[in-house]
């Protein structure tokens, strides 16, 4: 079931995609959740609403997981990773999936403004900016993955995907959610729905497995060199800088030791990457998402969000300033909590 949203309403919205030209945009280098919510909804407007042409536009492609993941299960599909040989005009709708702030979409973040609707998909916090920009929004907090709600959103409308698309959502569910680590229970009953149409679990962990290639190895371990720790009451907090795989690299940190990590990165723009273990957010009620990475990215003249335990922020700057403005942060928030305690 859909929360926080009349079905009437969502089926009215995409009777309208009839006929029209439709752009669907993930946030940069999309992951499996955001790839497969992206693909989902191009194939749900195709073959049940008619429209007349839907461009995927995935900011920077896709990850290395995704790239695997569509090569493994043979999937070929169109879209755009920059404006470029783009049609830039007739988009009279926009659907955004698995991305919470504008600059998550890079350039195409432009096609909302002339858009008659913008219907937002998403499971993260909501930027609250962008979230008054949708005419239509469903987010879902709770939602393990983007495409947990994209198979609720199929079931509310009749739509039943082929094989292929399902295989893809749940890799972008096992995805998010670390393999069902952090899977709700709507997740799981999603995931029994899906081998019971037909999908094979053990094909979805195959197609998942990627091995980590050398330059992943490498900066594991340089950022491990770099990395300054600290201890906030009884936590570890670790910060350290790499040039990529930002993401990769503070999971790494994690399984060292670490409660809370923040990993930046300044090559094009400013990106960090922060985690924390369920412990932390547990015991101590900071949602890394909300409370620290949507401030961190205004003080960066950015944006920033995400998950409880998972989240980032991009903008601008210098790594080492934004690793202490996360660490201040993140420190303010925990003594705030220490004193309500």
């Amino acid at each position: 079931m859909l929360r926080n949203i009349r079905v009437e309403d969502w089926k009215r919205t995409l009777n309208k995609c009839k006929d029209k030209s439709v752009a669907i945009i993930t946030h940069k280098a999309a992951d499996p959740d955001a790839f497969s919510a992206a693909v989902f909804f191009k194939k749900l407007l195709e073959e049940k609403y008619g429209s007349r042409t839907v461009c995927l536009c995935l900011p920077e492609g896709v990850n290395q997981f995704t790239k695997t993941i569509m090569e493994k299960i043979g999937i070929e599909v169109e879209y755009y990773e920059d404006l470029s040989g783009m049609p830039m005009s007739g988009f009279t709708i926009v659907i955004i999936v698995d991305a919470c702030n504008i600059e998550q979409l890079g350039a195409f973040g432009r096609l909302l403004y002339d858009a008659d609707e913008r219907i937002l998909v998403d499971h993260h916090a909501p930027n609250e900016e962008f979230i008054n920009l949708m005419t239509l929004k469903v987010v879902d907090e709770e939602a393990g993955s983007t495409a947990e709600l994209c198979y609720k959103i199929a079931k509310s409308v009749g739509y039943k995907p082929n094989l292929q698309v399902l295989e893809l959502i749940a890799t972008g569910i096992i995805y998010d959610t670390r393999h069902l680590v952090y899977a709700t229970i709507q997740s799981l009953k999603v995931m029994v729905e899906l081998l019971e149409s037909g999908v094979n679990y053990s094909k979805i962990i195959d197609l998942m497995r990627r091995p980590m290639d050398l330059s992943e190895r490498l900066a594991r371990l340089k950022a491990a060199q770099r990395l300054q720790v600290y201890s906030l009451d009884k936590w570890i907090v670790a910060l350290t800088k790499i040039g990529a795989y930002e993401s990769s690299v503070a999971r790494s940190i994690i399984d060292l030791g670490a409660d809370v990590v923040f990993v930046a990165s300044e090559n094009k723009e400013l990106r960090i990457s922060a985690r924390s273990r369920e412990s932390f957010y547990r015991e101590t009620g900071i949602h890394l998402g909300s409370d620290v990475m949507a401030k961190v990215g205004g003080m960066i003249n950015g944006s920033g969000g995400g998950h409880p335990t998972a989240a980032a922020a991009s903008g601008k700057g210098s790594a080492d300033l934004a690793l202490l403005i996360c660490y201040s942060v993140l420190k303010e928030e925990l003594m705030e909590k220490l004193k309500k305690a």
